[in-house]
């Protein structure tokens, strides 16, 4: 595949225009994040290097990149990109980071047409109450309060990582401040099949 064409990088930057890209593409560029995100490295090196000395700091050197929202959850793209709303503190963005972070080394919904959607659901709930348990210790150790997720938190308080996981099986249309992850992972694993 060659490089893009004049044409091509033209009406790239048409479009970065109208959606306000903070530059001109150029046929030699760099991969940008996706529309309505907006890259910020000085930021995105301060959420890393508040992950350093953490047990989240094995994660950092997983491929990838971090891109900031006006509006939207924090979450992992399929193309690997980091979505983190700007309008968040920075140790609340890095104990969410974390998380994410956690989700791109260690996977979540695995696609294995052999295996049902129930035993592939229920290993990305374990997944998931993994990454839960490591933002509310790492929202511990930066000092915040009260994590948004409050239900998971008070399940964790009360009986640990298994407490997490115990709620996400039991609340498959989630709950305030947490995603439908359970019916959500089913969707998409039967549309994998």
């Amino acid at each position: 595949m060659g490089t893009p064409s004049g044409s091509v990088v033209a009406h790239s930057w048409l479009v970065c225009a109208l959606f306000a890209c903070s530059e001109p593409p150029s046929e030699n560029s760099e991969p940008r994040c996706p529309m309505g995100a907006r890259p910020d490295e000085a930021r995105a090196t301060r959420l890393r290097a508040r992950l350093e000395g953490t047990e989240a700091a094995g994660y950092l050197a997983a491929e990838h990149r971090i891109c900031f929202t006006v509006h939207g959850p924090a979450v992992v793209t399929d193309e690997g990109d980091v979505m983190l709303p700007r309008d968040e503190r920075d140790d609340a963005l890095a104990a969410r980071l974390g998380h994410l972070l956690e989700h791109i080394v260690r996977g979540t919904l695995r696609n294995d047409p052999a295996a049902s959607c129930d035993v592939l659901v229920a290993e990305a709930l374990r997944r998931e109450a993994s990454a839960y348990a490591l933002e509310i210790r790492l929202r511990d150790g930066f000092g915040l309060p009260r994590a948004p997720f409050v239900e998971l938190e008070t399940a964790y308080r009360a009986t640990g990582e298994p407490g997490i996981l115990a709620w996400l099986e039991a609340h498959p249309e989630g709950g305030a401040g947490i995603d439908a992850l359970a019916r959500s992972y089913h969707q998409r694993c039967e549309a994998n099949r």
